[in-house]
């Protein structure tokens, strides 16, 4: 990540309080993913170990889901048979990327891969809809399955016959649920419902899943990244909206602190050495970036090495190991672009 020019605050409308922080904060270069042709923006929702970026392309017509490799281009993956759209939200390093495809029927999980391309991921007995949210190196695959309003955690992996779907257990009295993202350990995060309501929650494979709880002064709590030091980051949700968290097994859940003029906030993944990107409110209504540098908060706008003051850098959906981001960046009167965040410490 890298420090911008001094000059250059003033115009970034309520940021500037955060100046005194910015020599202290790492840098942040970037690479912009290239749009389909005919569309008009890309979202960037997860990136692998080796910086393929998965997400969806826009234009005037719908969505369609997206394989980034910044080398070579983009690669767009189809369609389902009877679906109209499709988005892609997790990749791994060997180009299988998962997502959800929708239409008349509701939302349908798929995988793709090179030598198969898009296919269904079949769902249980008596459950019509799902998504596939993550994948980790190993293809093990986590999202939900569901009918009607019900979603049910769930699991595919290909060491099982035809990617056969196993439901996550809930805890108890929860009703619906939800497997957000999965680590190379299979370490699984996501959501579950409760006797006491929506608790974050860690499963160990397919093990019950462990409830991270919620912090005083909120109701619900999801977890939205793991690594594979089971360290888990989501939100809370409350009265006053959301926060972002950060929870481990030796110091419970912490709420992480937000940039200056947040109004609201959620964290959405953490690398292994800690570092923890997400999204912020700002008290003006706009999204912004954060990058977290050892539980500190950063606006990702401020560390960007060469700064363009037309561009706002809005989501930080996913990091890797190597301290590489997918992040979404907007602009008044131009194209929103998905992009390759690079970490400089």
């Amino acid at each position: 990540m890298q420090r911008p020019a001094l000059a250059r605050l003033a115009t970034c409308a309520g940021l500037a309080v955060a100046a005194a922080n910015l020599f202290a904060s790492p840098r942040l270069g970037n690479i912009f993913m290239a749009n389909l042709p005919g569309d008009t923006r890309t979202v960037a929702f997860d990136i692998s170990r080796n910086a393929l970026i998965a997400g969806a392309s826009f234009g005037p017509g719908p969505n369609r889901a997206v394989l980034w490799d910044y080398r070579t281009g983009a690669t767009p993956l189809g369609l389902l048979p009877g679906t109209t759209e499709s988005t892609a939200y997790g990749v791994n390093s060997s180009k299988t990327v998962v997502g959800a495809a929708t239409g008349s029927t509701g939302s349908r999980p798929f995988v793709w891969q090179p030598q198969s391309k898009m296919q269904v991921l079949p769902v249980p007995p008596n459950l019509l809809t799902g998504a596939a949210l993550s994948v980790n190196e190993f293809d093990l695959i986590v999202g939900w399955a569901g009918v009607s309003s019900v979603r049910l955690p769930a699991m595919w992996n290909q060491e099982a016959r035809d990617f056969s779907p196993v439901l996550l257990p809930r805890l108890p009295g929860g009703r619906n649920g939800e497997a957000r993202r999965v680590s190379e350990e299979a370490l699984i995060t996501g959501w579950s419902g409760s006797l006491v309501g929506q608790r974050a929650v860690l499963w160990f494979g397919n093990s019950a899943p462990m409830d991270l709880g919620v912090l005083p002064g909120f109701t619900a709590s999801v977890g939205h990244g793991v690594n594979d030091r089971a360290q888990v980051v989501g939100s809370l949700s409350g009265p006053a909206g959301q926060r972002p968290f950060v929870w481990s097994e030796s110091n419970g859940m912490k709420q992480l602190p937000l940039p200056p003029n947040m109004k609201e906030g959620w964290a959405t993944d953490i690398s292994i050495d800690g570092t923890i990107v997400g999204t912020g409110v700002h008290a003006n209504g706009q999204r912004y970036a954060i990058v977290w540098v050892q539980e500190t908060p950063f606006y990702a706008n401020l560390m960007v090495v060469r700064q363009r003051t037309s561009f706002r850098v809005t989501e930080a959906n996913a990091i890797n190991d190597l301290g590489r981001i997918a992040m979404n960046w907007s602009s008044v009167g131009k194209q929103a672009r998905g992009a390759i965040g690079i970490l400089v410490n």
